[in-house]
């Protein structure tokens, strides 16, 4: 990707969503979860996607003076003098020089932004001894890469500090921007840091801070059972919505008092709906793009008009994603099952309508969902060798439904004999499923490929 312009060919705005194609899915979805991924679950997916996009070509260009590239220039700074034998302001004025000199650092190139910039750094360095005595600390490490699976998921991030303590360990996380109204997502990364160094370490982890360094002021979270648990459900969570995520390309809007901040502002439809308009020139990244929004009115009705069932008007609300039913007992329209329900639906009524003389009815359109469900979750079940049954909201189902869609493609349903069509459906579902896990084992095995020892029958293959 070189010019902003090829974000038009990665990505449609939809009313409803943002839909990514696949080939950009390694660019915004990671093969591990870090906290500020976490973190992102609960806001708007669109613009995470967005973000992630635009981070590879224009936050690489971004110029020194903008606050992530400061903060990046802040915490170069302090890793630098925690390694040091030799603590003090004088030091950190040293160590910033001495990263210019050697081109490790970036900074503005015009003298009045260098001055500026070079004093917003050295003022938020050098406020690190306001909040402690630097001097005084045992460092075990900075800026260490923590990279191992937690609680079944895979776990990606760096621990700015570690420092030994009395009795065990403390982790640090030093913070450049503004303190914030609510701790909940930072005191979630001290949480995830922590019970990965106790891990890796094989030690007690005592204390965890945030270190706001504008302020001079610390936040601190205790490590206790009842907030691990509380961390280990949301991590589950978040990265059951990140494969979700994979599945479909699927990134939904979700409007805030943020959205004035978002590139995707000038262009997302619920943005618009809802009056907001760019608060920042980057906000206007996007402005003036064809990014393919499509209209969301239906020129034809989906159902036989004389088949619809009067109901009684109620007010349409919706929980969170990973919740399948609401409180009054009816289904969740925004969940993950209902997301792989309508991908079922969707494509009875395609194949359907394609197949049958005149307009589907309701009963022959339902009677297709659910044989298409069956196999579905037949084959994920057996695929695994589960006892019980694959809940439509899990990631297996999801890649259970996109393998049998595949395989659909050139082995239609069959309607003379049903039964016979589902058995062969799930059987090749099942091997395609299996073939991947099978696929996944090879590649963490240290064995080489001999192309010329494969072997495909003889008289089979043309």
């Amino acid at each position: 990707m070189n010019t902003l312009n090829d974000i038009t060919k990665l990505i449609e705005v939809r009313p409803d969503a943002v839909v990514v194609d696949e080939s950009a899915s390694p660019s915004i979805l990671s093969k591990a979860l870090s906290p500020s991924t976490l973190n992102a679950m609960n806001e708007c997916h669109a613009r995470y996607a967005v973000d992630k996009l635009l981070s590879h070509f224009v936050t690489a260009s971004a110029p020194a003076t903008t606050p992530q590239k400061i903060g990046q220039s802040v915490h170069s700074v302090l890793e630098k003098l925690m390694l040091s034998t030799t603590r003090s302001t004088g030091k950190i004025e040293w160590i910033l020089s001495r990263l210019i000199a050697s081109g490790d650092i970036e900074y503005p190139t015009d003298d009045a932004e260098f001055e500026a910039w070079s004093l917003t750094v050295l003022n938020l360095a050098n406020n690190l001894f306001q909040i402690e005595d630097p001097t005084t600390v045992e460092v075990v490490g900075v800026e260490k890469r923590v990279q191992l699976e937690m609680w079944g998921v895979p776990i990606n991030g760096f621990v700015d500090r570690i420092d030994r303590v009395e009795d065990g360990l403390r982790i640090v996380d030093y913070k450049t921007g503004k303190v914030p109204r609510s701790y909940e997502d930072f005191e979630r990364q001290l949480v995830i840091y922590a019970e990965a160094v106790r891990e890796l370490y094989q030690e007690p982890v005592v204390g965890a801070s945030d270190y706001f360094l504008a302020k001079g002021v610390t936040h601190s979270v205790a490590i206790s059972p009842a907030r691990v648990s509380l961390t280990r459900r949301a991590v589950k969570e978040a990265w059951t919505t990140v494969e979700s995520l994979r599945a479909s390309m699927r990134f939904e809007y979700k409007t805030s008092p943020l959205c004035g901040w978002c590139p995707l502002v000038t262009q997302c439809p619920a943005a618009k709906a809802q009056g907001f308009e760019a608060r920042t020139p980057e906000a206007e990244i996007l402005s003036g793009l064809d990014l393919q929004e499509f209209n969301s009115q239906t020129t034809q009705p989906l159902y036989n008009q004389e088949e619809t069932t009067d109901m009684e008007s109620t007010r349409y609300s919706e929980d969170k994603k990973w919740v399948p039913l609401l409180a009054d007992g009816s289904v969740n329209l925004g969940s993950y099952e209902a997301d792989n329900a309508n991908r079922v639906a969707a494509l009875a009524m395609r194949v359907a309508t394609a197949r049958c003389d005149g307009s589907p009815k309701n009963s022959e359109l339902l009677n297709l969902s659910r044989l298409f469900t069956y196999v579905i979750g037949e084959a994920a079940r057996q695929a695994v060798n589960a006892s019980n049954p694959i809940g439509m909201g899990t990631s297996l189902w999801t890649t259970a439904f996109y393998t049998f869609n595949t395989w659909h493609t050139t082995n239609p349903v069959d309607f003379r004999d049903p039964q016979g069509w589902s058995d062969e459906a799930i059987e090749a579902t099942k091997r395609v499923i299996q073939l991947t896990r099978r696929i996944l084992i090879d590649s963490y095995e240290d064995t080489d490929f001999d192309v010329e020892a494969v072997e495909f029958g003889e008289n089979r293959w043309s």
